[in-house]
């Protein structure tokens, strides 16, 4: 019979965490997270990239940062999210 853990192997991961938790009224697992795009129409450029909290990284982008890629782009739009588990 196969075993479960291999003693030989060192330094195995932990599994996934499995608690869900409530976030801005979504149920969501906690090893979840979103990659997205966003377009800037004004000036013709897409930025990808992935969060755990769409919202709050969302806001960062059009708002809160002072430098940076997006900083320079604004507004950006979200043009396509997938939600990977």
């Amino acid at each position: 019979a196969r075993r479960a853990h291999n003693p030989k192997v060192a330094g195995s991961s932990p599994a996934l965490a499995t608690k869900p938790f409530k976030h801005e009224g979504f149920f969501c697992p906690m090893n979840e997270f979103v990659v997205y795009i966003l377009h800037s129409a004004q000036h013709q450029k897409i930025y990808i990239g992935y969060t755990s909290n769409l919202i709050q990284r969302f806001y960062s982008h059009n708002f809160l940062s002072k430098k940076g890629y997006t900083s320079r782009f604004r507004p950006w739009i979200v043009i396509h999210v997938a939600i990977e588990i």
